[in-house]
């Protein structure tokens, strides 16, 4: 996390930015094998479908 935030750190904000980014998009965007090609917001129930990049953005 360090080594890949460090260009984002200059501003809290900016970082805070960042990381929320990058959990939308593991939670929203990509798809996981182990829950059978489905990401852990299907698996949850809170949406029917993946999700695009540009849906988060």
């Amino acid at each position: 996390m360090t080594r890949l935030s460090n260009g984002f750190s200059r501003k809290l904000e900016n970082l805070r930015a960042q990381i929320a980014l990058g959990y939308y998009w593991y939670n929203l965007c990509k798809p996981h094998r182990s829950l059978g090609g489905a990401t852990p917001a299907i698996a949850l129930g809170t949406t029917d479908r993946i999700w695009g990049v540009s849906d988060v953005a």
